[in-house]
């Protein structure tokens, strides 16, 4: 994965998709920077010497970073009701 223009807060938010939990920044660092990520998937063989590492290994390699399963506040998005516009109200007289 190319990351431009990332910040540190910004990149466990850009990483989410890939976890079953929320990601949350507890480093205290401010760094902004462009990088490439390589991982090699969980479920991919592992027979190849040349391949990358898993991602937690890959993280903790290019950053110096560990991801840690914590505990934490986080702010999350609670969609109470969820209706279609209705076609009147998207074409107005």
């Amino acid at each position: 994965m190319q990351f431009r223009n990332t910040t540190v807060t910004a990149f466990p938010l850009d990483m989410q998709y890939k976890f079953d939990r929320p990601l949350v920044d507890q480093t205290g660092l401010d760094w902004q920077d462009d990088f490439s990520l390589r991982w090699t998937p969980d479920e991919a063989p592992s027979d190849n010497a040349d391949a990358p590492q898993e991602m937690f290994t890959a993280i903790q390699k290019l950053f110096g970073l560990k991801m840690l399963p914590v505990k934490a506040p986080t702010d999350v998005l609670v969609i109470e009701q969820w209706s279609s516009p209705r076609e009147t109200d998207s074409n107005p007289p």
